[in-house]
């Protein structure tokens, strides 16, 4: 679970909080932001839970990803390397931006150290 987070924290994910808990929640924004990268999750292998209105604020979706001590390194960075070349994309998309999400869920945005292409490839 440490793992996750300071992978997060690597890729500039909009982890929701950080507490080292299984389930981990990645904000995205909008509903339709989160319906794509559910798709494109899906697509690439991964399976994750959608967080929408009602049981969430509107513009308060995101992923809820369990992580159990299964999960290899390799798994969870195959995951979060595609949410961060994913997202982006999708925000464009849709005409949102990543500060639009760390504002709304009052998260401290950080800037990504690595990229999700070479984080896969040095692993």
């Amino acid at each position: 679970m440490t793992y996750f987070v300071k992978r997060c924290r690597e890729l500039g994910l909009p982890l929701v909080n950080d507490e080292l808990t299984p389930i981990f929640y990645i904000g995205v924004g909008m509903p339709e932001a989160g319906y794509k990268i559910v798709q494109r999750l899906m697509k690439a292998g991964y399976f994750v839970n959608l967080a929408v209105f009602p049981a969430v604020s509107q513009n308060r979706t995101g992923i809820r990803i369990p992580i159990t001590l299964n999960n290899t390194k390799a798994q969870i960075d195959g995951l979060l390397s595609t949410i961060a070349t994913e997202l982006p994309k999708i925000l464009q998309e849709t005409n949102y931006q990543m500060e639009k999400i760390f504002k709304t869920f009052g998260i401290q945005q950080i800037t990504a150290t690595s990229s999700p292409i070479s984080s896969i490839a040095s692993r």
